[in-house]
């Protein structure tokens, strides 16, 4: 933090606020130094820790390595140990990969009954601008012609499904609401 100036007009040239904000500063700076110093000391540990670890590893691997003499016996057993190991791991695969071949050939079973994404988009897409709820049924339209059922609220149609404008003029208009969210 740099320093501060005296300033004109004050006979000490700091006050006493100036310097305990300077100690304050100067106090987090310490702390946050210390806090990161223990990191440091903290990660030298855990390194330390893992070179010993892998030092120990790198001389047992210099251990089990063979020599010359004893590589024709050893190499045999270790070859036998491989090739189990190797049996295993392929019986492991094949076993996965039918697996696998099930859960894919599900999948296409599943594709290939239920309606994609795309097909429900565009079958509600139809549903909407059709919108069969807001049709006459052929009932309403008769008695509507014949005149044996007086015009209720509930009842009234919003469109016909014919051209007939005289129906539609027949009809009182829908009052416009405002949908809630």
């Amino acid at each position: 933090m740099p320093h501060r100036r005296a300033v004109r007009g004050k006979a000490g040239g700091y006050t006493f606020d100036d310097v305990i904000r300077d100690i304050k500063a100067l106090n987090s700076s310490v702390l946050l130094l210390s806090q990161k110093m223990n990191y440091l000391v903290r990660n030298e540990k855990i390194l330390g820790r893992n070179f010993i670890i892998l030092n120990k590893k790198l001389k047992a691997v210099e251990h089990r390595k063979p020599s010359a003499s004893a590589l024709s016996g050893s190499s045999e057993e270790l070859s036998a140990e491989l090739k189990d190991l190797l049996d295993e791991i392929d019986e492991r695969v094949k076993n996965h990969s039918l697996i696998l071949s099930e859960v894919k050939s599900d999948f296409a079973k599943l594709g290939s009954v239920y309606a994609k994404q795309e097909d429900l988009k565009e079958l509600k897409y139809i549903v909407e601008a059709i919108n069969p709820l807001e049709f006459v049924t052929l009932e309403q339209v008769k008695d509507l012609m014949v005149g044996t059922k007086p015009f209720s609220k509930k009842a009234l149609p919003i469109r016909t499904l014919g051209s007939d404008t005289s129906l539609k003029k027949a009809l009182p208009k829908r009052k416009k609401t405002k949908k809630k969210k």
